[in-house]
Order: C-alpha cells, then structure tokens, then sequence
C-alpha cells in the first residue's frame, strides 16, 4: 500500500524546500550565500519576509532550476524523482499559472 499526500500551495513549498535543502547538503555546489538567498526565498513565499523586489513566480522558476542543476549533480534517487515529479507538476499548475483576469461585462 502506497502513501499519499494531497497536496497544497503549503506543503508544496515545505516539500521544495525539504528537496533544495537535500540538494543542497549532497552537492556542495552552492555557497553559503547563495543558500542564504535561498533561504529568504522559502520565507518570502511563506509570508515570513517580504521583498518587493522578489515576485513569487521568479521564486518558483528560480527552485526549480535549482532542483533540476541538483539533480544534474545526482541529489536525488529514483523515489524522490517519482515525488518531485509530481511536486514540479503541481507547482507550474497552480503557483506557477497566470489566473485569467476576470471579465467584466458592461451594461
């Protein structure tokens, strides 16, 4: 029997964080500052912090190719490939997904 999580605008960014952080520790090909960036970006997109200059879609982008250069440098196996595949789905169909403008009829 297989585990399932629905998942959440929320949760989606503990899991990215929890996948960049593994990425992270096992290539070694970031350097502290960068992490530390990376680190305001997770609190940016958690409210914690806010940055004007920071937009929440450049956040996302800006993950994911981080997930896809760690995965060049081999941080991640076969199940977490099966989760971040998914993971990389929900994000660009939800986080990622411009919301049409509503429309507004005139009278």
């Amino acid at each position: 029997m297989s585990q399932q999580i629905e998942l959440t605008v929320d949760n989606s960014i503990d899991f990215l964080k929890r996948y960049v952080n593994q990425g992270y520790q096992s290539t070694g090909s970031m350097s502290i500052k960068d992490g530390a960036i990376v680190s305001k970006w997770f609190r940016i997109l958690k409210g914690v912090e806010n940055d004007a200059e920071l937009k929440p879609d450049l956040i996302y982008k800006q993950i994911l190719q981080l997930i896809e250069n760690f995965n060049s440098s081999k941080a991640y196996n076969l199940d977490d490939a099966a989760v971040l595949d998914r993971l990389i789905t929900f994000v660009n169909d939800n986080q990622l997904k411009s919301a049409p403008e509503p429309k507004i009829k005139e009278l």
